[in-house]
């Protein structure tokens, strides 16, 4: 629960889906609520036209968002971490695995990619 709240109250000034919460009222209401918090996890599509098109009947014209809830994000930034550690503690991924790692960057991966050339 610890990395929950940790998770969720960090997720910072993004915004808000359906629900219309922001993070600053969920640092509020997390006494409250840190109980129920597990429960959420829905979304809603929003259609955006792209400003540098004309032709509104062409469906490239459009662009798709998904709106989450706040909390749904911290939960998502959350999993994500502990896929990560578990990943990298398990030895699970090639050591050439870069992307989606802590402490792990494309300049890291053209170092080695520079080391293995030379």
């Amino acid at each position: 629960m610890a990395q929950v709240e940790k998770s969720i109250l960090k997720a910072g000034n993004t915004a808000p889906g359906e629900d219309k919460l922001q993070t600053n009222i969920l640092k509020i209401a997390w006494p409250l609520i840190k109980d129920k918090i597990l429960y959420f996890r829905h979304a809603i599509l929003t259609i955006l036209q792209k400003p540098s098109k004309e032709d509104w009947t062409n469906s490239r014209s459009y662009r798709p968002i998904t709106l989450l809830l706040v909390l749904g994000k911290g939960l998502e930034h959350l999993v994500a971490q502990n896929m990560a550690w578990i990943a990298i503690h398990y030895k699970v991924l090639a050591s050439q695995q870069f992307g989606a790692l802590p402490l792990r960057s494309a300049i890291n991966l053209t170092t080695c990619l520079t080391h293995d050339i030379e």
